[in-house]
């Protein structure tokens, strides 16, 4: 599943869904995770911001210095869990292989 799949996803269940919205602009890793079975690791925070009539949200991308290193990130994988190698991937597939510290 790429980013914008996944984007696409939340943003139509939040459509059709309040409690799930509500559950994305609250706790938006729990609600990841019951809609596409992606357990974020800890250090991956997700911010969800709702527009408003009045209010414009403009996502800028990661600078090229705060991107984690291929070696970086397995260190941050501890290199020997399959399922935490398996979510950063995962993760690196949705966001384009740009995985960020918070």
């Amino acid at each position: 599943m790429t980013r914008a799949e996944l984007e696409t996803l939340l943003i139509a269940r939040a459509g059709k869904d309040p409690d799930f919205r509500q559950q994305l602009l609250t706790h938006p890793a729990a609600a990841i995770k019951a809609v596409a079975g992606l357990e974020l690791p800890p250090e991956v925070e997700v911010t969800v911001f709702q527009e408003t009539p009045r209010r414009l949200c403009l996502v800028l991308p990661a600078r090229p210095s705060e991107e984690l290193a291929e070696s970086e990130l397995d260190a941050v994988s501890g290199g020997t869990e399959p399922r935490m190698h398996q979510t950063l991937q995962r993760l690196r597939d949705i966001f384009g292989g740009q995985t960020q510290t918070p």
